[in-house]
């Protein structure tokens, strides 16, 4: 690994770090009143999470435009990385969720049958009863039904594109064969260690809740929600600046490289 590519990858772990630690200090620093402000249904950090999630949307497109390596599905093949096109598509379905697809932009009413399935009553699919860990009732939900939650879904795809996968192409030539035959994009180590910094940032603050504090549960998950975001927009920079380092094909060397860096 260059000097170059060393520096560049200080540079992004620093940049997030500066914004993840400010975005967090709030529960510290703020009243409850100013977080529930802040983290608000259509706030500034609501906001700030569907930015993130339009951006990288574009940068994927961009990507996926511009890469001229296709993927090799067995059966059919491309002549373009069919990967950054969906990923594209899954965060602008993000953004319009997130803004509930400009229903108060726009002032548009939530179709009747939507609006009773709906906990918040709103136009779009994340809120529907059946992805919330409460139900209408307010009854916490058990058993299976609870891993449907929008937020562990969330947590899912980000713990297994971000960190299981490249794990894998890193530790075991048969996945890292096979997902270079996929041309599935392979997350950078030190990228999906800023998505475990952040989980574990959500887990540190809601350790200093105290009981008075209850109310502050929802605005920690909005917190790390638009949280993430960013890290997505971070990674689709860094895939529209390096479509060709995006491969399992380079993951010996990158982790031996991210190692090196990480223990310098």
């Amino acid at each position: 690994m260059s000097m170059t590519m060393k520096s560049e990858i200080l540079r992004y772990s620093l940049t997030a770090l500066a914004v993840l630690l400010p975005t967090y200090s709030i529960f510290l620093l703020a009243s409850s009143e100013k977080v529930v402000y802040l983290t608000q249904e259509d706030g500034i950090y609501e906001a700030a999470g569907a930015i993130f999630l339009l951006l990288a949307s574009v940068f994927f497109f961009i990507t996926y435009y511009r890469n001229r390596k296709g993927n090799d599905f067995w059966l059919f093949k491309t002549r373009k990385n069919l990967f950054f096109l969906l990923l594209g598509l899954l965060f602008l379905f993000g953004f319009g969720e997130e803004i509930s697809w400009g229903q108060r932009i726009f002032g548009l009413e939530t179709p009747e049958g939507l609006k009773d399935a709906n906990i918040q009553e709103e136009l779009n699919l994340h809120n529907l009863e059946i992805f919330q860990m409460y139900t209408k009732d307010g009854e916490m939900k058990t058993g299976w039904t609870k891993y449907l939650a929008g937020n562990k879904l969330l947590s899912l795809f980000w713990a297994t594109f971000c960190c299981l996968v490249p794990l894998l192409a890193y530790a075991f030539g048969p996945f890292r064969r096979f997902f270079e035959r996929l041309n599935l994009p392979i997350v950078p180590l030190f990228i999906g260690g800023l998505f475990v910094f952040n989980y574990l940032l959500t887990k540190i603050v809601g350790l200093t809740f105290g009981p008075e504090e209850a109310l502050l549960r929802g605005p920690l998950v909005e917190t790390k929600e638009s949280a993430i975001s960013f890290l997505f927009f971070g990674l689709s920079y860094w895939f529209f600046r390096h479509p060709q380092q995006a491969t399992a094909a380079d993951a010996p060397e990158k982790v031996t490289s991210e190692a090196a860096t990480i223990g310098a």
